[in-house]
This record gives C-alpha cells, sequence and structure tokens, in this order.
C-alpha cells in the first residue's frame, strides 16, 4: 500500500459544503485571540467542532504528496486562505493559513474594525492519527512578521504625507519657474520615493 500510494500523481479539485472538523474550535481560537488583544474575554459557549460552511482546494498530487496553493475555509464572519501539504504515505501534513474577520450577521465573535485588516496567521501540522486538538495553533512569529510590516507601510504612508504636505509650496514655485510637465515627473518621483 505505502509504494501505491507514493506512485499516485495528477490534479484534484474538491470543495466542501457545511461540513466540520472534530474535536478543534478555530472559531473559538481566534474569536479569544480577538478578545485578547481588544482587552477582553469572550464569554459564549463553544462547540467541541470546527463547523465550516465551505472548505475548497485544487491539489497537485506529485509521489504521494498533495500540494495546494489556494485552500480557503470559511467559517461564520470568518475566512482561511492558506497553503499546504499532505504526504498521503506518512499520512503527516502542514498548512499554513491567515484567517481574517469578516463583516457578517453570522460572525462568530464582535471584533474591532481594526482587526478585521489584519490577517491571522495560523499553522496546521501533525498527522491523521494524531490528537485533532493540537493540530492548529496560532502562528505568533507570523503574527509578529505581519504586524511589523503593517506598521511600517504606516510609518512610511505618514512621513510621504507630511513629507508631501511640506514640500507643497516649495514645489508650487518650482512649478512657476519650471513648468507644469517638469514639475508633475518631478512629484511623481518623490511620491515614489516615499510609497
Amino acid at each position: 500500500m505505502p509504494a501505491l500510494k507514493r506512485s499516485l500523481a495528477g490534479q484534484l479539485a474538491g470543495r466542501i459544503d457545511e461540513g466540520a472538523i472534530l474535536e478543534v474550535n478555530l472559531s473559538q481560537e481566534l474569536c479569544t485571540l480577538a478578545a485578547l488583544l481588544d482587552g477582553q474575554e469572550t464569554t459564549r459557549e463553544w462547540s467541541a467542532d470546527t463547523r465550516f460552511e465551505r472548505a475548497e482546494a485544487s491539489l497537485q498530487i506529485t509521489e504521494g504528496v498533495a500540494r495546494s496553493e489556494d485552500i480557503l475555509v470559511t467559517l461564520p464572519g470568518i475566512a482561511l486562505r492558506g497553503a499546504g501539504e499532505l504526504d498521503l504515505v506518512t499520512e503527516r501534513f502542514d498548512l499554513r493559513a491567515a484567517a481574517r474577520f469578516v463583516d457578517g450577521a453570522d460572525a462568530a465573535c464582535p471584533v474591532n474594525p481594526r482587526l478585521e485588516r489584519i490577517p491571522l496567521p495560523m499553522r496546521c501540522s501533525g498527522d491523521y492519527t494524531g490528537d485533532s486538538g493540537e493540530w492548529c495553533r496560532f502562528d505568533r512569529e507570523a503574527f509578529q512578521a505581519t504586524l511589523a510590516e503593517l506598521l511600517r507601510e504606516e510609518v512610511s504612508q505618514r512621513t510621504g504625507d507630511e513629507i508631501e504636505r511640506r514640500l507643497e509650496r516649495p514645489l508650487e514655485r518650482l512649478e512657476e519657474r519650471l513648468g507644469e510637465d517638469l514639475s508633475r515627473e518631478l512629484r511623481d518621483t518623490l511620491r515614489g520615493l516615499f510609497n
């Protein structure tokens, strides 16, 4: 059987509507994290399972290893997008996903609107025979990198806006001396430096 699995190759696209991942609740994990980030606590009663509205992916199978770059799982109020692989012989898997809270009437929990902009990285790994409660966890390192990048972008945007505001009058004077076309080119170049 292992040799047969290892020789598998091809493509597969699949979709499951209204299913569940048993004995793990990703909505609870993400809502608890969102509440913690907002200085709150969750008081809701949670199911033991993760109920999802839709799960879909296209898989490329090579030598018994299935890989996907377009995994999508939608939970009430949460969308998970990711990529990963599953070794059909060893029955081990590794998946990295980014969860985003989405606005909707069926939201799993109330979330600060600013948090809707931030992807919450999840990592799921293990094997079929392992404890499903241990499969998925919040990826702190990836989250820190995401926050650092968002902060860099915001600082860069604010710096660019402030510099543009301060240069506005001098650029208007240059425009009078150099002409509109050359001044526009200079403005575009300056914007490019800070964006």
